[in-house]
């Protein structure tokens, strides 16, 4: 720190998520660098009474994914304004979800919620023996399987081009509009934005089918669903349309190609796109410790979930 830097203050302890302590877990965290830069490490459970000691032999193995960071960051205050910075927050986004997957490629996890921090270790190793017996029967319940994500786009125009060419005036002056069909260049106009219309409803009942389709795939393999929030704006790419249909499945990994190959045998419909994505660390199934107060950040943008 240079003598023109700010003081960073303390720094406070923040959690990735919960995991299963196994071998070579430590090897993994000690090459990991999570959010600001900070290395990554494990922070273990206490005994029932005991003082910086180890979880007892027979206490379930549960340990925190943690990283110090600056205070002048993630404090409570400092995350009001910094979630209104989205290349800061993005940022942030792709560290914790790098350190997640990470973890989740040699050990079980449970994904906490993004920038959830304690004012100490201490703090945060109490959090974690009190939810201790929560977080391992969870962790064995999610044990073998993974997240897949599910996405419908419905294309909002008539062509492969994305734009709304029915819905412009004729720029070809040399041959008004509705020349040679008989119609006025206002009516030629009505008729188009009524075929557009029409498609537009068509693709939308189309692609209820589709989710319905997918659905009775999931319900073949009787795998547990979580409905989000139907994504808008930036969150959808260019060129993909409305986002129709935004699911997460929880897969046991002996039957993902399985479950893949279904969905992808049910989407040839023309202006229907789906987008299957995973396998992920169950961030849509985990089940967080409670978490000390703090502002609640936007949605996750999971990086291509």
């Amino acid at each position: 720190m240079t003598a023109t830097d700010p003081d960073p203050g303390p720094g406070l302890v923040y959690v990735y998520a919960a995991v299963r302590p196994g071998q070579g877990l430590g090897d993994t965290v000690r090459v990991l660098t999570g959010v600001a830069g900070a290395g990554v490490e494990l922070l273990e459970s206490v005994a029932e009474g005991a003082t910086g000691a180890p979880a007892q032999d027979d206490a379930p193995a549960v340990a925190f994914a943690v990283s110090v960071v600056p205070a002048r960051d993630f404090g409570e205050e400092a995350l009001k304004e910094r979630f209104e910075d989205l290349d800061w927050l993005a940022d942030v986004a792709r560290a914790h979800h790098a350190v997640v997957e990470s973890l989740a490629a040699c050990t079980g996890v449970l994904p906490l919620r993004l920038a959830t921090v304690y004012r100490d270790r201490e703090r945060a190793r109490a959090a974690l023996t009190a939810r201790r017996d929560g977080l391992d029967a969870r962790l064995a319940l999610l044990a073998g399987q993974a997240e897949y994500g599910v996405k419908v786009y419905v294309s909002e125009a008539a062509d492969d081009s994305g734009e709304d060419a029915v819905l412009r005036p004729a720029e070809d002056t040399r041959q008004p509009a509705g020349q040679g069909s008989g119609l006025s260049p206002g009516k030629a106009c009505l008729r188009r934005r009524r075929a557009q219309h029409g498609l537009r409803e068509t693709r939308q009942r189309k692609a209820a089918e589709v989710a319905d389709r997918i659905a009775g795939v999931a319900d073949g393999f009787a795998l547990p669903r979580v409905r989000h929030p139907l994504q808008q704006g930036p969150l959808v790419a260019p060129g993909l349309g409305a986002n129709v249909v935004n699911d997460a499945y929880l897969v046991p990994d002996e039957s993902a190609e399985a479950f893949a190959a279904e969905v992808a045998a049910v989407t040839a419909e023309e202006g229907i796109r789906v987008e299957v994505t995973g396998p992920w660390a169950p961030y849509s199934f985990a089940m967080p410790p409670e978490q000390p107060s703090a502002p609640r950040a936007p949605r996750r943008t999971d990086p291509e979930r």
